[in-house]
């Protein structure tokens, strides 16, 4: 069996500041959290190790509020996805459910000229509409799920810039 190489992301910090969220301490600023996503796309490894690099020796409670910030926020992101995806394959299979009823209720009435056919129409729309919804819209937040278990799951490092 092939041993999968892990992969190394450079992090360098110049000031903690950079760090965190300027409203809210306890969250990632933009800038990291779209350099992490960024650099962990390029990546062909499903194992990533985040180096971060500081100038100073970081105490160990920051390094443990740091890591912690980004665990927990990755961590939020797959729940939110995942229930997203929850949320989407129900109201789809309930629409496509909805849309098979009308139209098997649509061809037993032959008594209406042009509105069934227009109604036929809107019907099978809503069907492919919540087809192409299952199988793509679905697929995007899976990718998405798994950019941030990628995240969640790495190894975080430390070291003092020498």
């Amino acid at each position: 069996m092939k041993k999968k190489k892990k992969e190394i992301i450079h992090i360098d910090i110049e000031d903690m500041d950079d760090v965190y969220n300027c409203f809210n301490k306890n969250d990632l600023s933009e800038e990291l959290q779209f350099y992490i996503e960024d650099q962990c796309c390029r990546t062909n490894s499903n194992e990533v190790i985040f180096r971060i690099t500081t100038r100073e020796e970081l105490p160990e409670e920051e390094k443990k509020r740091l890591v912690d910030t980004i665990r927990r926020h990755y961590g939020l992101d797959v729940r939110h996805c995942e229930l997203q995806i929850k949320k989407n394959r129900i109201i789809n299979i309930l629409f496509f459910v909805i849309g098979v009823l009308l139209l098997f209720l649509l061809h037993n009435v032959q008594d209406l000229d042009f509105i069934p056919e227009v109604l036929d129409i809107v019907v099978c729309l809503v069907i492919w509409e919540s087809i192409y919804n299952l199988i793509f819209k679905d697929f995007q937040i899976d990718l998405e799920v798994g950019l941030s278990k990628k995240i969640y799951t790495s190894r975080i490092e430390f070291k003092k810039r020498s």
